[in-house]
């Protein structure tokens, strides 16, 4: 077999596993998110950088950066930096998160 061939190989079963960690890890933070009152989503504690909402989308695009892009070859539209200036509500997340699970392979 070819060293491409393994890498090939290799990957499958790396992504299947990131996959079902990544969906289970996405589920038990997704738990949390949506039993958070509307206006506890975008607060940030004092002296900290980042919302609950901001964790969630950059969660969010990460996993479908490592799991669709590095082991699925799929390119992620991803800007990481403006992960960390963003707010909105929990349908945002929920179409987010329904679009990262679809979207890997």
């Amino acid at each position: 077999m070819s060293i491409n061939g393994q890498q090939t190989t290799i990957a499958a079963e790396v992504g299947k596993d990131l996959k079902v960690i990544a969906e289970g890890l996405l589920e038990d933070v997704f738990k949390i998110i949506r039993n958070l009152p509307p206006e506890a989503l975008n607060w940030k504690p004092e002296h900290m950088n980042n919302s609950p909402f901001v964790l969630a989308y950059h969660l969010l695009g990460s996993a479908g950066y490592w799991i669709g892009e590095v082991v699925g070859g799929i390119p992620a539209d991803r800007n990481r930096a403006n992960e960390f200036g963003v707010s909105g509500d929990h349908e945002q997340l929920e179409d987010l998160l329904t679009e990262t699970k679809k979207d890997s392979p």
